[in-house]
């Protein structure tokens, strides 16, 4: 069976699909997601956070899979991680550790890019490079990364909204793809910009204050470009 896994697909969303195109059930996933072993570098660096509700939560790399009907779940899951490892591979990963980010936190980083773009791949480097200048420039106490998609998480009780806590949410909030994985791990250089919005026809402004950032909206609304 041909399964495509969509950007930001999330792990209830995969689960979903999977079921209903006879690949295995939900509830046999879940069950292996929890007691299932896998050989997995990059599984064994997840974070331990007990706010994360789903362990392969950023894991299943959106692509083009192949599966068999009544497929085993061990089998299933081990593709996917497979895939990702393929994709995130130890020179990225290694890069990353040189800047002093784990690979659950390029994840984590990663999956926001990906909400945050809305498919816009040419963006997600300087989406990345705003949101890395206010976890490492804004000061401490202020580094919370308000970024929308994070209010949105049904599961952790609030420790992924980054309106509310500062830095990184505990875990990845959907699964990104490989260009947004990139991104986190090589954002846009010499980038100093920490605000950004879209018009309603998804054209990206990026602002260095939060002033400019007010009145670009502002010129939006004006001009009936907001959405």
């Amino acid at each position: 069976i041909e399964i495509v896994i969509k950007d930001t697909s999330t792990v209830d969303g995969i689960l979903k699909l999977l079921e209903k195109e006879g690949v295995c059930t939900a509830e046999d996933l879940k069950k292996e997601m929890l007691n299932g072993k896998f050989r997995s570098p990059l599984l064994d660096e997840a974070s331990t956070n007990s706010s994360i509700y789903y362990k392969f939560e950023g894991y299943l790399l959106p692509d083009t899979y192949y599966f068999y009907k009544n497929d085993d779940p061990n089998r299933v899951l081990q593709k996917f991680l497979d895939n990702l490892e393929s994709k995130f591979p130890q020179k990225m990963r290694d890069d990353a550790k040189a800047k002093g980010y784990t690979t659950s936190q390029i994840l984590t980083m990663a999956s926001i890019i990906e909400l945050e773009s809305c498919g816009y791949y040419d963006e997600m480097s300087k989406i990345a490079a705003v949101f890395y200048n206010r976890l490492n420039q804004w000061p401490a106490g202020q580094r919370k990364l308000q970024s929308d998609p994070t209010m949105n998480y049904p599961y952790g009780d609030g420790a992924y909204n980054t309106y509310e806590v500062e830095g990184l949410p505990p875990g990845p909030l959907c699964n990104p793809t490989k260009a947004a994985i990139e991104a986190a791990v090589y954002p846009e250089e010499n980038f100093d910009y920490y605000f950004f919005v879209t018009d309603k026809n998804f054209k990206f402004y990026y602002n260095k204050t939060d002033a400019e950032h007010t009145r670009t909206i502002a010129n939006l609304k004006r001009q009936k470009l907001w959405k």
